[in-house]
């Protein structure tokens, strides 16, 4: 007789787990980035000249009491002008050295600008016009008004020389003392004769010394 055939295998039940995922490509090896550049240093103060006289400037224009500055060399008050000036031009003259910095603080009391006035020194002219140009805060004026604060480098060239101060008059020479006038001799006026004094008597003659007697013999 022929073998039985076997028995048919049982169905394979679904996989419930989740087809394996491929796993990513490894991402490519990257070049370290340069470490970044460090900051430029400053460049260097430029160095100082000797102190030195320089001439300021102010124009003419109207409303002069109106006007006022300071000018601030390294910290320091260098010049000024008050309020309550003249009009007319006007001159200064400030103390620094070339390659200082310097911050000029002008003020205008009324906030009309200088009216066309400007001021001119170490290399400078700087104007001040109607508001809004560059109108800064009070820098220690109490007052109100407008200012405007410019700063700048004393350049490195020769400064304007002062006026030549006038030569002082020399003081006129004193003649010297006169010795005093000789007076003329004066004659010694002649003494009155003296009167011839009265003759004293001559003194007594003094009475003759005798020898002394002999003594007497003794008798016989």
């Amino acid at each position: 007789p022929l073998p039985s055939p076997a028995p048919p295998a049982p169905p394979r039940a679904a996989s419930t787990a989740p087809p394996a995922s491929r796993a990513p490509p490894a991402p490519a090896a990257r070049r370290p980035s340069p470490p970044p550049r460090p900051p430029s240093p400053p460049p260097p103060p430029l160095p100082k000249g000797p102190s030195a006289a320089y001439e300021i400037r102010v124009s003419h224009a109207p409303d002069g009491g109106e006007r006022s500055w300071i000018l601030l060399c390294s910290g320091k008050e260098v010049a000024k002008m008050e309020s309550g000036g003249s009009s007319e031009a006007r001159s200064f003259t400030a103390i620094a050295s070339p390659g200082a910095g310097c911050e000029l603080l002008m003020r205008d009391s009324y906030g009309d600008g200088w009216n066309g006035a400007t001021w001119t020194g170490l290399g400078q002219v700087v104007t001040f016009p109607q508001p809004n140009d560059a109108l800064t805060q009070s820098r220690g004026w109490s007052r109100p008004g407008k200012f405007r604060a410019v700063s700048f480098t004393v350049p490195f060239e020769p400064p304007t020389p002062p006026p030549p101060v006038p030569p002082a008059q020399p003081m006129p020479l004193s003649p010297p003392p006169q010795p005093p006038p000789l007076r003329p001799p004066v004659a010694p006026s002649p003494s009155p004769p003296r009167s011839p004094s009265p003759q004293q008597p001559p003194p007594p003659p003094l009475p003759p010394v005798l020898p002394p007697s002999p003594p007497p013999s003794p008798p016989p």
